[in-house]
């Protein structure tokens, strides 16, 4: 299996000068690349994508990152760092933990096979696990919802907290203290990794 890797520096413009990086028919060609494999990214003001990949098959891991812009990765063998100054970010269908930051925008996580945090300062988020997580996980938004989907069987301890808003479960945790409208903290199906 033969592993590359692949970086992409896109400027909003073609010309040269000391603070932007010209696209060239390199940049151009990996950017093709990553879009056949469904890594696809709007472009902003110095953006920048790298990935491993295998030559000729799917994603093995995907490190994204853009200045201000949407986010998408679909089936990915692998870790998924995403972060964006101002968009969107989906994932969908990845094999390993999850980063997601955006200061603007939601932030949508499916079929994960792994941890996944995610971050945004203005956007709802979800989240749904295909298996139990190995590793602490953290899901915060500013202004906004916050959905969870896990398999039957995961077992997790949970400390979730709103602010100006509640917390609702369909899952059978175990409390820990008293009942709260804005606070959910107990364990399911005997506790494990924590999930904020």
């Amino acid at each position: 299996m033969a592993i590359m890797r692949m970086v992409l520096n896109i400027a909003e413009n073609d010309t040269q000068d000391e603070e932007n990086v010209t696209t060239t028919s390199v940049d151009r060609e990996i950017e093709n690349r990553l879009m056949e494999r469904a890594v696809c990214f709007t472009k902003g003001r110095h953006s920048v994508a790298s990935a491993l990949a295998d030559s000729d098959g799917p994603l093995s891991a995907a490190e994204l990152h853009t200045a201000g812009g949407s986010i998408t990765a679909r089936d990915v063998r692998g870790s998924v760092v995403a972060e964006t100054s101002g968009g969107s970010i989906t994932v969908e269908n990845a094999e390993g933990d999850v980063e997601a930051e955006t200061s603007g925008g939601s932030i949508r996580l499916i079929g994960i096979h792994g941890t996944a945090n995610a971050e945004t300062s203005g956007g709802s988020i979800t989240v749904e696990l295909k298996t139990a997580p190995d590793g602490p996980m953290m899901l915060k938004t500013s202004a906004g919802s916050i959905t969870l989907r896990l398999t039957e069987d995961t077992r997790i301890d949970i400390d979730a907290k709103a602010t100006g808003g509640r917390v609702r479960t369909d899952l059978d945790i175990e409390r820990e203290g008293a009942e709260s409208k804005s606070r959910l903290k107990g364990e399911l199906n005997g506790g494990g990794p924590l999930v904020t």
